[in-house]
């Protein structure tokens, strides 16, 4: 009677080491991946910590973890929205900023449209970095007048360029265009080609 119990007594604690082997606590997988995202999220890194709290979330939902990481899915979306909107106005601020040495391009264009050499000395245009622009430099000819317009890192992106392309039009405007090489989430809608 001693051996079945004894048998019984050995498969209880073989079943349950193969159970602890097996099976991890969902609850302290959650937490690791919860301490991942936290981590990612002091590293401003807010997307990557969303993409961790989302697989923590899908893979472990029934978890403390998962309600928790769900109020901070809510917080950090709005935190990158409102850090996407503020990116995008420094980036529009520093193109806007060209404005000047459009107006003296054109100005000049419209009096002299034969200039073969643009500049920014030829036009009279002197740009002072700013914040957010380290340069703006006037190059091409009145058939294609192209501004340069150089962003620093402290729009909150990495540094990028824009061109700003002029060409005359048949009513003897110029119409500019832009194109850039820049994260176009952050660009104004005229940038994005």
């Amino acid at each position: 009677m001693k051996s079945v119990y004894e048998h019984v007594r050995v498969i209880i604690i073989l079943l349950l080491a193969l159970t602890a082997l097996g099976c991890s606590n969902p609850e302290e997988e959650a937490r690791k991946l919860q301490n991942e995202a936290l981590t990612l999220e002091q590293g401003s890194n807010l997307r990557e910590a969303v993409a961790v709290y989302e697989k923590l979330v899908e893979k472990y939902p029934q978890t403390q973890a998962s309600v928790d990481a769900n109020k901070a899915l809510g917080s950090l979306r709005k935190t990158i929205a409102m850090v996407d909107e503020i990116i995008l106005s420094k980036v529009s601020d520093v193109i806007n900023s060209a404005a000047v040495a459009k107006l003296y391009s054109a100005e000049m264009c419209q009096q002299n449209p034969t200039i073969s050499t643009l500049s920014n000395e030829v036009i009279g245009y002197e740009f002072y970095p700013t914040e957010y622009a380290s340069d703006i430099q006037v190059s091409g000819s009145c058939s294609e007048i192209l501004i340069t317009v150089t962003t620093t890192q402290e729009t909150g992106t990495t540094a990028f360029e824009t061109v700003i392309t002029g060409r005359p039009d048949e009513a003897g405007g110029i119409n500019f265009e832009c194109s850039s090489n820049g994260d176009p989430q952050y660009l104004p809608d005229q940038c994005r080609h």
